[in-house]
């Protein structure tokens, strides 16, 4: 019930709404505000900036710790690299469809009528219909791709049959991943198509009871369709501790989790954020998320476990003696000028150009090292560009011993108290430049990195 707003302006075409705003404004009105205690709305935001605070670090630090890849990790992340090139090949294979043959079409009306035979199953409350033949039913194999997929999309009539209220839904749901997890062919599994199939919660969570640790259950499990259905903060819980869990699904890296019937919760936000940041496999989470830090964060760890697979296609062609150099492109031969100190270029103006943005971190890197011993750069415009702290490290680090730039502009980028205090110590022995913009930040600046950012810049 509101009881503070006295001023409302709306047309409404009903007299009936017109009348009962009329009432609660005069309500409201007669009331007064309320009395609020200032002290305890101060002690409220301080708690939410401390926790705030603490979550970014402990982010951090979780993102420092996954930054060190050791031997044995290279040798996954390359494994991860060859998986992901063969599906991704597939997905991008476009063109005219071949004329089917009566082959293909007799296949494709044996499977329909298959899974519209055992659409028609007796559901029993024991679930016994559960078995080897049913899950067998909804196997597709693709010996072509090597991918053996149960899909179950649009299959809504059992959990329609028994829904959260029905009390035989427990032994229905524990029953059916039971089932899916004893089957013969179970080892290798590479998806797992639930899409628009009414799946709720209790899927992932009993899912995660029987995998979470076990690197024998579905160890070859590639994709998670989960589109179009009813999953709250339990069943993605249950799914990000399995995302987190390094021995649980460790070549999963497509989770297709768009339009549930309900927007999720802050909070399972929040987990599976932290989820991604130790997981080096998934690469694309499919999901509409609410939270712009967490969306921010998301977003992030997709990036980084890409470039990680780069890294390793490199390191592994470099190990073996087929690594074959690329023709460096055009950005990346526009910084090798700025190093060079080609004086044709006075300006850098790169506000958020998609080209800069698809370069490697170590590219990145690099661009901001190349102003080290430039002369004759003297405008640097830089904003949205996503660019973190590792580059402001390269930046200021240039900085130290930079002459010539005068204007540095770096706004809406991803750059912490780290990054900032980078970027501050190089300008505490530069000598040139008058203008520093690094406003709007995607990442919070704790206060205690605030404050000592005066004593940085004292030196200027």
């Amino acid at each position: 019930m509101n009881q503070t707003i006295m001023k409302f302006q709306v047309e409404f075409q009903s007299e009936e709404g017109t009348t009962r705003l009329a009432a609660i404004l005069k309500r409201n009105q007669e009331k007064g505000s309320p009395s609020r205690n200032m002290d305890d709305r101060l002690l409220t935001f301080l708690k939410q900036e401390a926790e705030l605070a603490e979550y970014l670090l402990q982010q951090r630090k979780a993102e420092e710790e996954m930054a060190h890849v050791s031997e044995n990790d290279w040798v996954y992340l390359h494994e991860l690299s060859v998986l992901y090139d063969k599906f991704k090949k597939f997905d991008e294979m476009t063109g005219p469809e071949e004329e089917p043959n009566d082959d293909d079409e007799l296949a494709q009306s044996s499977l329909t009528v298959q899974k519209a035979l055992s659409s028609m199953v007796g559901y029993t409350q024991d679930g016994s219909f559960l078995t080897d033949e049913f899950i067998s039913k909804y196997l597709e194999d693709d010996p072509e791709k090597e991918m053996l997929t149960f899909d179950f999309c649009g299959q809504a009539k059992l959990f329609k049959t028994f829904p959260l209220t029905d009390p035989a839904r427990h032994t229905i749901v524990t029953k059916f991943v039971d089932a899916i997890l004893a089957h013969p062919r179970m080892k290798d599994l590479t998806g797992l198509n639930m899409a628009n199939s009414c799946l709720g919660s209790d899927f992932f969570v009993h899912l995660a009871d029987r995998c979470l640790g076990d690197e024998s259950m579905l160890p070859k499990l590639h994709i998670i369709n989960a589109e179009t259905n009813y999953l709250t903060e339990p069943g993605i819980v249950a799914l990000s501790k399995c995302i987190a869990d390094r021995k649980t699904f460790k070549y999963l890296q497509v989770v297709k989790l768009e339009n549930q019937k309900n927007p999720l919760s802050s909070k399972a936000e929040e987990i599976l954020a932290k989820a991604l940041c130790v997981n080096r496999s998934v690469v694309i989470m499919s999901l509409r998320v609410r939270g712009l830090l967490e969306k921010q964060l998301i977003g992030n760890y997709e990036v980084r476990n890409i470039d990680l697979l780069r890294q390793a296609r490199r390191r592994h062609a470099i190990e073996s003696g087929t690594l074959q150099e690329r023709k460096r492109n055009e950005m990346e031969e526009f910084f090798d000028k700025i190093a060079a100190d080609d004086p044709s270029i006075t300006e850098v103006n790169l506000v958020g150009n998609i080209k800069f943005q698809g370069l490697s971190s170590e590219e990145k890197v690099k661009a901001g090292q190349a102003f080290a011993r430039n002369a004759h750069v003297t405008t640097v415009m830089m904003s949205t560009l996503g660019l973190d702290d590792t580059f402001a490290e390269a930046l200021g680090g240039a900085l130290e011993s930079n002459t010539t730039i005068e204007t540095l502009l770096l706004d809406s980028n991803s750059f912490s108290g780290e990054g900032i205090k980078s970027l501050f110590a190089g300008l505490s022995k530069n000598s040139t430049v008058v203008e520093m913009q690094v406003r709007h930040q995607s990442k919070t600046t704790a206060s205690t990195d605030e404050e000592v950012l005066p004593d940085l810049l004292e030196p200027n």
